[in-house]
């Protein structure tokens, strides 16, 4: 079930909502989407604050406890990453529609109107996500439109064991090599260039 048949149903979206009720929704994803971006930069502080804790321990034990506490950390702010990544799809595909109920006219002359309601639900979502029509002008709008074709888009991650690269990490910030507030900005771009 893609974004938008999850909100609006297995009709498609482009004849189902309203303009009123898609810019609703735009805000309310947006507020959504500047929460989460809150939540991770107090979970960047407190890493940061976990880093500079960890310079202080004396034994393995400590410095393990150190490295799964940053661990949880750090996956708490993939799950949060992750979740602003599947709703600025949703808001791309809203703001789409939004576009192409703004040409409604023009696609309706063009007899696109009639085409766009005809394809598959997930299809145009895919469609509408992938695209940004934000700016385009008729013409290349319209050529956007017609040469609309299906793409799933595929998602998947699985992470491996990363205790081992935090460990390091916290050795590197207690020699000094890295300051504690940019240790946990390290760990993600390597996590992310493992993936």
């Amino acid at each position: 079930m893609g974004i938008l048949s999850r909100l609006y149903g297995p009709k498609n979206p482009v004849d189902s909502m309203s303009c009123e009720d898609l810019r609703l929704t735009e805000i309310q994803i947006t507020k959504r989407i500047d929460g989460l971006r809150y939540e991770i930069r107090q979970i960047d502080a407190e890493t940061a604050f976990v880093f500079e804790s960890a310079k202080q321990v004396e034994t393995k034990t400590e410095e393990i406890g150190y490295a799964k506490r940053i661990k949880t950390l750090t996956h708490r702010k993939e799950m949060k990453l992750s979740a602003i990544s599947l709703l600025e799809k949703e808001l791309r595909a809203l703001s789409n529609i939004l576009i192409l109920k703004d040409h409604e006219t023009d696609l309706k002359s063009s007899g696109l109107w009639e085409f766009i309601g005809g394809i598959d639900t997930e299809e145009l979502e895919n469609w509408l996500i992938r695209k940004n029509l934000d700016g385009q002008n008729r013409d290349s709008l319209i050529t956007d439109i017609t040469m609309l074709t299906s793409q799933a888009i595929s998602s998947g991650r699985e992470r491996d064991e990363e205790l081992d690269e935090i460990l390091e990490t916290i050795s590197a910030v207690r020699d000094g090599i890295i300051e504690p507030h940019e240790a946990g900005t390290r760990v993600i771009e390597k996590q992310i260039v493992a993936e």
